[in-house]
């Protein structure tokens, strides 16, 4: 949990903290930056076995 705060503030995201344990259609509430730095922590924490920056 500790490594994903840390993610979460790295990548300007730390205010979505409170919401980790909510089941919500995202796209509707995170602005376009705010989905491509969650999808940027996503590879961080998890990362694929090959990334291709879009």
């Amino acid at each position: 949990m500790e490594q994903l705060l840390k993610v979460l503030e790295n990548c300007r995201l730390k205010h979505l903290q409170r919401w980790l344990d909510t089941s919500a259609n995202w796209s509707h509430r995170l602005s376009p930056g705010e989905q491509q730095r969650l999808a940027f922590a996503r590879a961080i924490l998890d990362p694929p076995g090959c990334a291709v920056p879009g």
